[in-house]
């Protein structure tokens, strides 16, 4: 199980479909007491936000703040905790997106029951099996956040997670935010 703080990374390639979309970037790291220092470049953590524009979609605003997208296969016995972190979340302007990769466990009734009590918008998209990547550019798709939170299917967010990724966001002054990609976390075991 883990938890995650937040970083802010820059240099982003808006709508980018590439496996390593962070080059040359500044860092704001985010510690657990909730200050923040820049750092250098590191690896990309499990879960990853990018910041899309409406230059990004032509003709398209972005609505609404968050997608949490989770790529999934054969995770019907993992998902569960993650749904309930997404549920607990304490900033509510978000979407889920969830793609399937062609599960051949509980996986897809597991979401339909899920996504029919939600008062949130959930997308759910089954595709053959074709990968991990494929998935992920699925899910950019189908994406209609400003946002964009790839949270892996075994993994789950504290429950003010959103609330404080956009506090950080909108501390950064606005003339310097096309310098940032976004937010990404860092794991912290809960067990």
């Amino acid at each position: 199980m883990h938890q995650y703080s937040t970083t802010v990374r820059g240099r982003f390639a808006p709508r980018s479909i590439h496996p390593v979309p962070y080059l040359h970037a500044q860092i704001l790291s985010l510690t657990a007491d909730d200050s923040a220092t820049a750092t250098g470049c590191g690896a990309t953590p499990p879960y990853s936000i990018g910041h899309l524009t409406s230059q990004d979609r032509p003709g398209v605003m972005p609505s609404p703040t968050f997608t949490i997208f989770i790529p999934t296969f054969n995770r019907a016995s993992l998902l569960t905790r993650g749904l309930l972190s997404i549920e607990a979340q304490t900033f509510r302007d978000f979407e889920v997106v969830i793609v399937d990769d062609g599960s051949t466990d509980a996986t897809e009734s597991l979401v339909q029951e899920w996504q029919r009590r939600m008062p949130f918008p959930v997308t759910y998209f089954r595709q053959a099996n074709q990968g991990k990547y494929v998935a992920h550019n699925q899910g950019v798709k189908l994406a209609k956040g400003q946002f964009f939170l790839l949270l892996d299917s075994d993994d789950r967010l504290v429950p003010n997670a959103l609330e404080r990724i956009l506090h950080h966001w909108n501390s950064i002054p606005e003339a310097n935010r096309p310098r940032y990609a976004g937010v990404e976390g860092l794991v912290q075991s809960m067990d």
